[in-house]
């Protein structure tokens, strides 16, 4: 998976292009909604079109758009028959769930992160993101899991918005616009608009783009090159991680057994878009060769914690089964078949013997220079994407001695001593919690890059006090704890989001 920018908009712009950072953010004043306009007769295209532009939601309007997510129950009489449509002669005495439980059905999509529930009286029997409830009466548990997963994944990208307080500009031609502030854009306000315009069509709530690869950087800018009638107005740009990290593949130089079809490049695999439609010029293609092979380089040897192949759509998807997949620090010897290459020595190999989906998505856990996607037998090889992704940064810590005991009074120190364990080293910030009365710590430096050590310093007090008894000296027993988290010295930009 990748860091990818998701651009939201909401705005009058039908072509979208790149985003800016500069300028202090200010109130405005929006216009009130216009939800519609009346078209005559004679009114021409242009007329029409500037019409259109100033159609603008209502509060509740804007209200239904927020809530995103509409969840649909259709639990009755198809539930018990099988059938995906009924004739309305099934009786009611079908329905007789042993568990009925819409408490759960509610808590589900609320983890999920639903806004709305609404039961279908009479229709197809399905629920919307193919979870039916059972003739229970209940969620099935693998399907409850996957709505939390859903959930989940949901709020932890979209929970910090890397745009929000930025400092934004617009160019010198729009400045003196009425209303215009640019800084309203990353204000996390969807009522404030960056250039104020009252005749403006959405092209969306919120419009999620991703970038096909990762983006580091202290400025965005959004260009709109075209707009239907008026001058485009953005309401909100939002930036939001989702956690994948960057393909190492993309871009880099890639062959194969054969060149025989037209437009079927190697370097397709590695462009960076994952569109499995042959005809959109983005997917590999060799020719009816024996063993079929694709490969690339690298540059250099890499970590790589999983791989993706993403598979042909428009047609034929059936060729990429029983196929190889292999990495190696070592160039791969391509008139090997599968299970020779296999057998090499320092090559980590996987064979996958059902079809590839989109993507297939296999963990490595080794470094390599080279990757190699073979089939078994002679047929035609096609692939739309290979994603080579390093694994996630970690760490690992250890204390140099064990806390046992500290008699009351003094203080022992311990060496803290971190290990980056995979990918980047970032920062480690070290803090102390759990410790009783009278103690205190210390930790010299309280911030150390993975791989470096700090100092834990912990004093007792001399003394403690003791209901209804004198005060005393003795051990005082301790077991600190010790709340770890990994910094970030740099922030990688996906998600960008636009929205209205």
């Amino acid at each position: 998976m990748r860091n990818r920018l998701l651009l939201a908009a909401a705005t009058a712009a039908a072509l979208l292009g790149s985003l800016i950072g500069s300028g202090p953010a200010g109130a405005t004043t929006n216009p009130p909604p216009n939800p519609i306009v009346t078209i005559n007769p004679s009114d021409t295209q242009a007329q029409i079109l500037a019409k259109a532009a100033q159609v603008t939601p209502t509060a509740r309007q804007l209200a239904w758009q927020r809530e995103e997510l509409t969840g649909f129950v259709h639990f009755g009489p198809n539930t018990y028959t099988g059938s995906e449509v009924g004739n309305g002669t099934e009786s009611p005495n079908l329905i007789q769930p042993t568990s009925l439980d819409t408490d759960q059905w509610a808590n589900d999509f609320k983890n999920a992160g639903f806004k709305k529930v609404i039961l279908v009286a009479k229709h197809h029997d399905q629920l919307l993101l193919d979870v039916p409830p059972d003739q229970s009466g209940r969620f099935d548990a693998a399907d409850e899991a996957a709505l939390a997963g859903f959930g989940q994944k949901i709020s932890s990208t979209f929970a910090t918005d890397l745009a929000r307080g930025a400092t934004a500009s617009n160019d010198a031609g729009t400045a003196g616009t009425a209303g215009n502030d640019p800084a309203n854009v990353v204000d996390g306000d969807d009522s404030t608009a960056w250039q104020q315009a009252a005749t403006a069509t959405t092209i969306g709530y919120q419009r999620l783009v991703q970038l096909p690869s990762p983006v580091t950087t202290s400025k965005i800018r959004l260009r709109i090159t075209g707009s239907r009638s008026l001058p485009a107005a953005i309401a909100t740009v939002g930036l939001y991680y989702d956690g994948r990290v960057a393909d190492l593949a993309a871009g880099t130089t890639a062959t194969q057994s054969s060149n025989t079809q037209p437009g079927g490049d190697a370097a397709h695999a590695v462009d960076g878009n994952t569109d499995g439609d042959f005809f959109d010029g983005s997917v590999s293609h060799t020719g009816d060769d024996a063993d079929a092979w694709w490969q690339t380089d690298l540059g250099s040897s890499q970590a790589i914690g999983s791989i993706a192949l993403w598979n042909r759509t428009d047609c034929c998807s059936n060729r990429l089964s029983d196929y190889w997949v292999f990495v190696s620090d070592n160039p791969f010897t391509t008139a090997l078949t599968p299970r020779q290459q296999a057998a090499q020595s320092g090559v980590w190999s996987n064979h996958q013997t059902g079809q590839a989906g989109t993507p297939t998505a296999l963990n490595v856990g080794t470094t390599g220079r080279y990757v190699m996607v073979q089939l078994s037998g002679t047929n035609y090889l096609s692939l739309a994407e290979v994603q080579v992704f390093s694994p996630a940064d970690d760490f690992s810590i250890s204390a140099g001695q064990p806390m046992a005991s500290v008699p009351a009074g003094t203080g022992t120190t311990s060496t803290i001593t971190t290990a980056n364990t995979l990918g980047t080293a970032g920062n480690v910030a070290l803090s102390v919690s759990g410790l009783p009365a009278g103690a205190t710590a210390s930790l010299t430096p309280a911030t150390v890059t993975a791989g470096g050590a700090s100092t834990l310093t912990i004093h007792t007090a001399s003394t403690r006090r003791h209901r209804q008894r004198p005060h005393r000296s003795g051990p005082a027993e301790h077991s600190p704890g010790l709340d770890l988290r990994q910094g970030r010295l740099t922030t990688p930009w996906p998600p960008i989001w636009l929205s209205r």
